[in-house]
């Protein structure tokens, strides 16, 4: 048996409730493998390897990033994005109330 084989191993042992011992032959001696040994596949699709496709770093998940910078607006935007020069300060509250007709089922 290979390690790679191991985790296959256990779940035989699992699977008919027993304990299989290992055994060591004297006469056995590993060699080198061959030039063109290929490994045993793993099983499931195979990877494939993207060519030409940018690479971005790998972000954690859990890090928080840092907000994006607002630049300030100047008077004459902010006339031109909030006519009557209200800005509103948060977003508005629920306007249909849970009254949206569901399907009749």
């Amino acid at each position: 048996m290979t390690p790679a084989q191991g985790s296959l191993l256990t779940e035989i042992e699992l699977l008919v409730n027993a304990e299989i011992p290992a055994r060591k032959y004297d006469d056995f001696e590993p060699r080198e493998r061959p030039d063109d040994w290929k490994d045993e596949p793993t099983g499931g699709r195979p990877t494939y390897e993207v060519k030409g496709a940018p690479t971005e770093p790998k972000k954690n998940r859990f890090q928080q990033d840092e907000p994006p910078k607002v630049e300030k607006l100047s008077e004459k935007e902010i006339a031109a994005k909030f006519p009557g020069g209200i800005v509103p300060s948060k977003l508005p509250g629920k306007m249909m109330r849970g009254k949206a007709k569901r399907r009749g089922r």
